[in-house]
């Protein structure tokens, strides 16, 4: 939050491991790929994502930022831990989205992204999000449409 709403950074330099994660090298790691074919293990990373979003939309609220200015803010936050590239406008378009790199199948994999997006909406603008098309899939980018 401090990030955010202050300029503040998210974590200091680490000497061995560099400054950056690779969030998909991590999910290979500890082998999120094979247990995205878990319905439990998906509904638990649709949920995660739904609390986090929705206590960062609770928290810039509460903070008296407007919403325009929340989505703002959370693209800056997504663009800096370089989740993808992201942009708002009718729809929620994600370019590079780490969540369904490397993955492949017949229907959209960005579940915790999925979660985070219809928390952060439903708090900042009482909205949800639906995922329209994704990398996954063969599509060039990952869509959310509002509902």
């Amino acid at each position: 939050m401090a990030f955010m709403l202050h300029g503040k950074p998210l974590w200091k330099k680490r000497p061995r491991l560099g400054n950056e994660i690779s969030l998909h090298a991590f999910g290979h790691i500890i082998g999120g790929t094979p247990a995205t074919v878990s319905e439990r293990y998906r509904i638990a990373l649709r949920l995660g994502g739904v609390m986090a979003g929705k206590k960062v939309g609770d928290r810039l609220m509460e903070a008296g930022i407007r919403e325009g200015e929340a989505v703002k803010h959370i693209l800056v936050l997504l663009e800096h831990c370089k989740v993808g590239k992201v942009s708002v406008d009718e729809t929620i378009r994600m370019v590079q989205n780490c969540e369904s790199f490397m993955m492949r199948g017949e229907e959209p994999s960005c579940y915790f992204t999925t979660g985070f997006l219809n928390g952060f909406f439903s708090a900042v603008k009482n909205q949800h999000v639906k995922e329209t098309k994704c990398i996954a899939m063969g599509d060039p980018y990952c869509e959310w449409e509002f509902r």
